[in-house]
C-alpha cells in the first residue's frame, strides 16, 4: 500500500493531528536550530546599521515552546572601536497571556553582568551623544500621551551591573566605577496609573553605597520610597570639583536616608523629601596651597529634614554640630580668606555673594526655610583681622551656640543663646531674640 493511499484512507480526525503534529514538529526544529542563525545575523547588521557602531553577539538560543529569548555576549563599540557596553546574557519570556491583556507582557526580563562605559569628552559631549535621536519638530496634530506601547513583565532584574564614569572635561579628569548595579521591578506596566515595585542598589569602588525602593508607575510619572546614602566620601566629590576650588578635603564620609516623593502628573513638578537625616563625620578641609588647616568637623547631625520643592518650602528640625575648628582671616582687601578658597579668581562664583530674602505673597515666591533648634557645642573658631597695622587675632573658644526658631519668614524671631570664650581671657554670654529681617 502506497503512502498515498494510506493517508486517504485514514479518518478525517486523524489527518488533522498528524498535519498538527508535522507543523508543531516543523516549528520546534525551526525555532530551536533555524531561527537562532537568522536571528543573529539580523540582529547584527540591522544594529550596525542603525547605529553605526560595531556589534557583536556571541550567540543568540529561542525556546519556541517557553516563548523565550536568550542572548549572550553581547558588545557594541564606540566609534574609535572602544569598547562601550556589553553584557553577558539578556534573558526574555513573552507571554501567551499577551493575547488577552491586549499589551506585551513578559513573565521575566534578566540583564546579567551589563557593563558600560559612561565618559563626558573634553568638549564636554558624552560618548554616547550620537545615539540620542534629534528631537522631533513640534507637531500639535500628533497626541502626545500615547507615547508609551502597552507592555506589563512581571518581574525584571538587572544583576551585577557595571558603570565606569569618566570626566575629561575638567583639567583633573575624574574617574569612578559603580558595582555592583542591581535592579529588581516587579509588577512593571506601562498601562496609566499602574504601580510596580522596585529596589535599586548600587555601591561604588571606594565602598559608598546607594539604595532606593518603593512603589512606581511611569504613566504619568509618579514615585515614593525610601532612598538611602551610606559612607558617601567627601574626599570623593572634592576629587569632581578640586580644579574650581582652592581647598583640599582629605577626609570624612556622609550617611544620609530620606523618604521622598515625586509627582510628574501635572505640569509642576512635585517632589518632596520627608523625615531625612544625615550624618557627616570626620570631615578635614585644609588650603591646597599651604595645606594650613581650615575647617573640621569631627561630628554633625542633621535630623528631620522636610523639603516641599513644588511650595519652596524647607523645615529642618535639629542641627546638632560638635568640636568644630574654623580658622580664618580678614585679608588686607576686606575679604575673608575662605571666601576666595570657594570662589578662587576666575571661578564661575566670583565674588561669593549670599543674601537671605524673606518671604513675599508675590508670584515669584520665595523659598521658605525653618530650622527648629541649631546646637553648637565645645567648638573653636579663630579669626586673624589684617587689615590693620598690626594683625590682630580674635579667639573664640569653647564656642556654645544654641539657636530655637530661625527662619526667613518677615518679622519672625528666633531664640539666641551664646556662651563664648574670647581669647583665653574672656567669655561673651547672651540670652534674647534676633530676627533676619
Amino acid at each position: 500500500m502506497s503512502i498515498r493511499s494510506f493517508c486517504k484512507n485514514l479518518p478525517l480526525a486523524m489527518k488533522v493531528v498528524i498535519i498538527i503534529a508535522i507543523l508543531f514538529l516543523l516549528y520546534t526544529v525551526c525555532g530551536f536550530f533555524i531561527a537562532p542563525p537568522i536571528v543573529k545575523s539580523k540582529l547584527m547588521s540591522g544594529l550596525r546599521e542603525q547605529i553605526g557602531r560595531k556589534v557583536v553577539v556571541e550567540k543568540i538560543k529561542l525556546n519556541p515552546l517557553a516563548l523565550s529569548f536568550t542572548m549572550k555576549g553581547f558588545e557594541m563599540s564606540e566609534l574609535n572601536d572602544e569598547r562601550f557596553f556589553s553584557f553577558e546574557e539578556m534573558y526574555v519570556n513573552f507571554q501567551f497571556s499577551s493575547l488577552f491583556r491586549s499589551a506585551f507582557t513578559f513573565a521575566e526580563i534578566r540583564l546579567i553582568a551589563p557593563d558600560g562605559q559612561v565618559k563626558i569628552m573634553p568638549d564636554g559631549q558624552f560618548n554616547f551623544s550620537d545615539l540620542i535621536p534629534a528631537p522631533p519638530v513640534n507637531d500639535t496634530s500628533k497626541e502626545q500621551s500615547s507615547i508609551f506601547p502597552p507592555v506589563f513583565v512581571s518581574q525584571l532584574k538587572i544583576e551585577q551591573g557595571r558603570i565606569a564614569f569618566t570626566d575629561l572635561s575638567h583639567p583633573t579628569p575624574f574617574k569612578t566605577t559603580v558595582f555592583p548595579l542591581q535592579v529588581s521591578l516587579e509588577n512593571f506596566s506601562t498601562e496609566r496609573d499602574a504601580v510596580g515595585q522596585y529596589l535599586f542598589t548600587a555601591k561604588t569602588r571606594e565602598g559608598e553605597g546607594v539604595s532606593c525602593e518603593g512603589d512606581i508607575s511611569i504613566n504619568p510619572l509618579v514615585a515614593h520610597g525610601k532612598l538611602a546614602l551610606a559612607g558617601i566620601k567627601t574626599n570623593t566629590l572634592w576629587k569632581y570639583i578640586q580644579d574650581q576650588v582652592s581647598f583640599v578635603i582629605s577626609d570624612g564620609f556622609i550617611d544620609m536616608d530620606t523618604r521622598y516623593s515625586i509627582d510628574m502628573s501635572g505640569e509642576t513638578i512635585h517632589l518632596k523629601l520627608v523625615d531625612g537625616a544625615m550624618q557627616l563625620e570626620g570631615l578635614e578641609l585644609v588650603e591646597k596651597e599651604n595645606m594650613n588647616p581650615v575647617l573640621s568637623i569631627p561630628s554633625l547631625s542633621v535630623k528631620g529634614i522636610d523639603i516641599d520643592l513644588s511650595n519652596k518650602k524647607a523645615v529642618v528640625a535639629a542641627v546638632y554640630l560638635k568640636k568644630m575648628r574654623f580658622q580664618d582671616s580678614l585679608d588686607k582687601d576686606g575679604i575673608m580668606h575662605s571666601q576666595k578658597l570657594f570662589f578662587p579668581e576666575g571661578s564661575s562664583g566670583e565674588g561669593g555673594q549670599f543674601s537671605i530674602t524673606n518671604t513675599t505673597d508675590s508670584e515669584d515666591r520665595k523659598w521658605s526655610f525653618t530650622l527648629n533648634e541649631m546646637k553648637m557645642e565645645d567648638s573653636r573658631i579663630v579669626i586673624e583681622n589684617d587689615t590693620l597695622t598690626e594683625t590682630q587675632k580674635v579667639k573664640l573658644e569653647p564656642v556654645n551656640v544654641n539657636l530655637k526658631g530661625v527662619s526667613n519668614e518677615k518679622d519672625s524671631k528666633m531664640e539666641v543663646t551664646l556662651d563664648l570664650g574670647l581669647n583665653d581671657t574672656g567669655s561673651v554670654k547672651m540670652k534674647g531674640h534676633a530676627g533676619l529681617n
